[in-house]
C-alpha cells in the first residue's frame, strides 16, 4: 500500500482567490510524494481555475505512476467532476458520502 500526502483543505470554496494557496500545497505535496490525497470535507464548491490545477497535478503524477485523490466531496462537486471528465486523472473517493449510506 502506498502512503499518501494528505492535505486537508479549510476554505469552504475553491476558487481563483485560493489558487496559489493550493497550488502551493500541491507543490510541497508533490515534493514529498507521487501519491496524494486532498480532503474536500469543508469544500462546496470549486471554480474552474482549481478543477483545471488538479487535472494538471493528476495527469503529471499518473504519467509518473502516481496518483492524485479527493475525498470527502459534496454531492454537487462530484457531479460536476464526473460530467466533465476529472475522474480520467484524478481519483474520486467519495468516503464522507459512503459512511452515511
Amino acid at each position: 500500500m502506498k502512503d499518501f500526502e494528505i492535505i486537508n483543505i479549510k476554505n469552504k470554496n475553491l476558487v481563483v482567490s485560493g489558487f496559489r494557496d493550493l497550488e502551493d500545497k500541491l507543490n510541497k505535496a508533490t515534493e514529498k510524494s507521487d501519491f496524494i490525497e486532498i480532503n474536500f470535507n469543508n469544500v462546496t464548491y470549486v471554480d474552474s481555475s482549481c478543477i483545471g490545477l488538479l487535472v494538471n497535478v493528476g495527469k503529471i503524477l499518473k504519467d509518473k505512476g502516481g496518483l492524485l485523490r479527493v475525498t470527502n466531496l459534496k454531492f454537487n462537486i462530484i457531479d460536476t467532476l464526473n460530467m466533465i471528465g476529472v475522474n480520467k486523472f484524478i481519483e474520486i473517493k467519495d468516503l464522507f458520502n459512503d459512511e452515511r449510506r
